[in-house]
């Protein structure tokens, strides 16, 4: 049933990816519209502020599904039912503590932004962050039942709940455009949704799955324990929120909202990107829990550990190589226009830097099932604390790209060679039979590297041409893929469904 819900989550997890980004594609130039260049730069400044609150989590959430694992093994329902407690009792604490912060952020928020922003876009980032305080304050308790229905690899339900929240986005926020709300429109239907998430996660953990809280008694050395374990997760947010959202603030007080939209045009796409290998990650944190708590060796875990790596790969490589191909003339003259041509290099940058580190994913989850992620969260921190800094003369000198730039350097210090030397070191991943099987794949994927450098070159006249080119590279990396990268499990993954659903017209075709 585990496996059907992984297999299942997984194809879900990539559907919901495509209509998101479907999605985002089509309405983003429709929100550009409706609010300009400069408003959407302080929607999107204003959003990154605001998700530094959700940082007050502090990692209790990365840490659910390892201490529900270790009272799951021993079949300890009243150690579940305490746990539950303890998280929603945390949880609703952090979320009038973030609540708190934000009337004092948004107080503050004149001398927060003054600088390149002007009066009344500050003044709108006030109004946009009063509402975005409500919208975080109801994503603490949710992130207990989303950590419980993961914990019981529940991964359809939340992905058919993650598939309802991506359409209901443009289905409620384009009418609020098209009536004059704005930016203001949009947060509105942000908080709204994190309301839906909240309600239909509740219900379905709660009167499901059953779950139960017992708040008797607070067990003082799990509390403990879990703020220990915890610290270094909320290390790691911090990091992660840094070096993804603090090039929008130093692009908006050094620069200007301008800048801030030309960044977040990139960073859409990188989030795809980005999503891509999220996807598959997420159905297997369960699984890597279970295996530490079973006491499983390290090579089976570097084994699944690279396996997961190998068919991100096929996933990310495709992406990245197709983007550098065609993006450019896909944001100059489908999506947007030619005067964000720096997106494209921005997104380049960021997606190409972070390569490595999103195929390693898995990785920081098994970190965490063996509770050995304190070193990385102390890494991770210092490196994200660097870019910052450098981030600042770069975006300054060079803008967007500037600052993309001191994201990437950061990142591939930090996340690339740093935590490869710490899994080999520390972690027990065999990182040579690692990296030998990332080199089989990337044997089939040489050819795709040098016809996408060619098609680089060529310059695309029309949007047939554009289809046509992306069609035969597409076939071209999936048939040198196949034939020189794919081991026999990964070529059953393609099969499999194919033969599936042949079977199943096959059955259909008879029985009329």
């Amino acid at each position: 049933m585990n496996f059907s819900q992984r297999k299942v989550g997984a194809v879900l997890s990539y559907l919901s990816i495509i209509i998101n980004t479907l999605l985002t594609l089509a309405y983003t130039p429709i929100i550009l519209n409706y609010l300009g260049d400069a408003e959407y730069g302080v929607y999107e400044l204003t959003a990154s502020l605001v998700a530094y609150l959700g940082l007050l989590s502090l990692g209790f959430g990365g840490a659910y599904i390892r201490f529900y694992y270790g009272y799951k093994v021993k079949n300890d329902d009243s150690g579940i039912r305490k746990l539950n407690g303890l998280f929603i009792i945390v949880f609703m604490f952090m979320a009038f503590i973030a609540l708190f912060l934000g009337i004092i952020l948004i107080l503050n928020l004149d001398t927060i932004l003054s600088g390149k922003l002007s009066i009344g876009e500050i003044s709108l980032s006030k109004k946009l962050m009063s509402i975005l305080v409500v919208n975080i304050f109801l994503t603490f308790p949710t992130s207990v039942f989303e950590a419980y229905i993961t914990a019981n690899e529940k991964f359809i339900f939340q992905k058919i709940i993650m598939l309802i929240r991506l359409i209901l986005s443009p289905v409620l926020g384009i009418p609020l455009l098209m009536i004059g709300f704005k930016s203001v429109g949009l947060v509105i239907v942000t908080t709204l949704i994190s309301f839906f998430a909240l309600i239909s996660n509740s219900y379905f953990a709660i009167k499901k799955l059953g779950m139960r809280f017992d708040f008797t008694s607070i067990d003082k050395k799990l509390l403990k324990a879990i703020s220990v374990f915890s610290s270094f997760i909320f290390l790691t947010m911090i990091t992660e929120q840094i070096n993804w959202s603090v090039d929008k603030f130093v692009l908006g007080k050094f620069v200007g909202s301008l800048a801030v939209t030309s960044y977040a045009m990139g960073s859409i796409i990188y989030r795809a990107y980005q999503q891509l290998a999220a996807s598959i990650v997420n159905v297997f944190v369960p699984q890597i829990n279970r295996m530490v708590s079973n006491d499983e060796s390290d090579m089976e875990i570097t084994k699944l550990f690279a396996k997961i790596s190998r068919i991100q790969m096929y996933v990310l490589m495709l992406f990245l190589l197709g983007f550098f191909a065609f993006g450019k003339f896909f944001i100059s003259n489908i999506w947007l226009n030619k005067s964000y041509i720096e997106s494209y290099y921005v997104a380049l940058i960021l997606m190409s830097a972070s390569f490595l580190s999103l195929i390693q994913s898995i990785g920081i989850d098994i970190q965490r099932a063996k509770n050995l992620h304190r070193f990385t969260a102390i890494v991770f921190f210092i490196v994200a604390i660097t870019n910052f800094f450098i981030s600042i003369p770069l975006a300054i000198k060079f803008g967007p790209i500037g600052s993309a730039l001191g994201t990437a350097i950061t990142v591939t210090i930090g996340n690339g060679i740093i935590m490869n030397i710490y899994y080999y070191k520390r972690i027990g991943i065999d990182i040579f039979y690692y990296f030998k099987e990332i080199i089989l794949v990337l044997r089939g994927m040489i050819p795709a590297i040098l016809i996408s450098l060619i098609i680089y070159k060529i310059n695309i006249k029309s949007i047939y041409e554009f289809i046509g080119y992306i069609i035969a590279f597409v076939i071209f990396y999936c048939f040198t893929s196949w034939y020189l990268s794919m081991n026999k499990f990964e070529k059953d993954l393609v099969r499999k469904p194919i033969k599936s659903l042949i079977n199943i017209i096959k059955n259909k075709y008879h029985s009329l």
